[in-house]
């Protein structure tokens, strides 16, 4: 309902006998054809009245620009995803492609090196921000017979597995 209204008033011309909305104003009368040379407002001794100079015109079209954008800018939003920050000494996963979703971070503090350590969840993107490689696995028990790969540290950031993540293995440094 309220962007059909805010629609409505965007289509409709402004008018110096109506107004915003497109109401008569008091006391004015209305004309069928506001550009003949014998409407009152066009008529004058030396010649015709230019009705809209361009600064009207930059005016008008000013205003609205400024309410599609406040429409576009409040109105279609889209909820913020999960943090993609992760901190140097942490290794991160999300549940979603690109960074999103809930995530998981783990460091080499509660962790421990060498063990598989079961996600609890699907992962589908990563950042490795360790020391040490870290190898993901598409079986909760690290099992080889399905897919894993391994990713250095320092660094290592992947928007989109290629494989779901079930599970992870640190390794020394």
């Amino acid at each position: 309902m309220v962007f059909a209204v805010l629609f409505s008033l965007l289509t409709r011309t402004v008018s110096p006998r109506l107004g915003v909305l497109g109401f008569r104003k008091p006391g004015r009368p209305v004309f069928s054809d506001p550009v003949s040379p014998d409407h009152p407002i066009r008529r004058r001794a030396h010649g015709p009245r230019v009705i809209w100079s361009g600064s009207r015109r930059s005016a008008g079209l000013f205003l609205r620009s400024l309410v599609v954008a406040l429409v576009a800018a409040l109105g279609f939003t889209v909820p913020a995803a999960a943090s993609p920050f992760c901190d140097r000494g942490e290794f991160c996963v999300w549940s979603g492609i690109s960074f999103r979703g809930e995530s998981g971070k783990f460091g080499i503090g509660s962790s421990a090196v060498g063990e598989c350590i079961v996600l609890g969840r699907e992962s589908r993107s990563l950042a490795n921000l360790l020391r040490h490689d870290v190898t993901v696995y598409e079986s909760p028990e690290c099992a080889t017979e399905a897919d894993f790969t391994t990713y250095p540290g320092l660094g290592t950031y992947v928007p989109t597995t290629p494989f779901v993540v079930r599970a992870i293995q640190l390794w020394p440094a």
